[in-house]
């Protein structure tokens, strides 16, 4: 799925966002039902990062959607 997208959006208020597969893969585990521990397990086996790269980058998408309003506080 080499450029693939997610599109996360509100139908009511026209407001959305684009996510890379990175970003997806992190907001998908997270809506399961993983704690962000997992999570960051889970980047840091499938990517080469470290996991204080992948606890930047949850911190960022999160606070990107919740200041797009896609997510709540």
């Amino acid at each position: 799925m080499s450029g693939a997208v997610t599109l996360m959006g509100r139908l009511n208020s026209g407001e959305y966002c684009t996510l890379n597969p990175t970003a997806a893969l992190i907001v998908r585990t997270l809506l399961d039902g993983t704690s962000r521990q997992q999570a960051v397990t889970t980047l840091t086996d499938r990517y080469d990062v470290t996991a204080e790269q992948v606890e930047e980058d949850i911190t960022r998408i999160l606070q990107e959607l919740r200041a797009a309003r896609l997510l709540a506080a």
